[in-house]
């Protein structure tokens, strides 16, 4: 596997997934978690601003998914 990841990104990377997966886009995401725009919650999947565990609260409610869902790396042959 080459890459390290940090755990930032793994984060991240699971946010993006989930929210693909779900096919739900970013404006909707940014309205579950309060923003009045989509920017700020570009901000957060494109790594230039940190997500907050009170995000990470709301979305795990929102997809019924545990918390720990967002900290765990799955690895996929692109990786």
């Amino acid at each position: 596997m080459g890459v390290n990841f940090l755990f930032k990104d793994i984060v991240r990377m699971r946010v993006i997934d989930i929210r693909r997966k779900n096919k739900k886009t970013q404006a909707e995401i940014a309205s579950v978690l309060g923003y009045e725009s989509s920017k700020a919650y570009y901000e957060l999947e494109s790594g230039r601003t940190s997500i907050k565990i009170k995000h990470l609260e709301k979305l795990s409610e929102y997809y019924q998914v545990a918390i720990s869902y967002f900290f765990e790396h799955k690895y996929t042959e692109s990786d």
